[in-house]
């Protein structure tokens, strides 16, 4: 799932993203699934999909759900993280304004 979130992340560029989000149920069963997945996923998994959640600007209704269980495992994960994951997890927070205390209160 995560390489999924990634390659979409990858392609989505104006034209594809805006397809991709003009319809919120396009995306919502794969963050659902990929929400419930989570707890099982080491640090690559947790800040690719959340760098790729940020660049395709999931925001909103079908994605809190995924919003807050990222936060939680990128918690967990944070001090298994390498340079590249820290960053694009730090970046995918902080480009859509979550909150993330557990994640950067540390």
């Amino acid at each position: 799932l995560s390489t999924c979130w990634s390659r979409l992340g990858r392609i989505a560029k104006n034209a594809d993203r805006r397809r991709l989000l003009q319809d919120p149920a396009l995306l919502a069963p794969l963050a659902r699934q990929t929400a419930a997945a989570l707890d099982d996923w080491g640090p690559w998994g947790v800040s690719a999909t959340a760098h790729a959640a940020a660049k395709l600007r999931l925001e909103g209704g079908p994605y809190e759900a995924l919003w807050s269980k990222l936060g939680t495992a990128a918690a967990a994960s944070a001090r298994d993280f390498n340079c590249q994951g820290l960053a694009n997890t730090a970046w995918a927070f902080a480009t859509t304004g979550r909150q993330e205390p557990a994640l950067f209160d540390r």
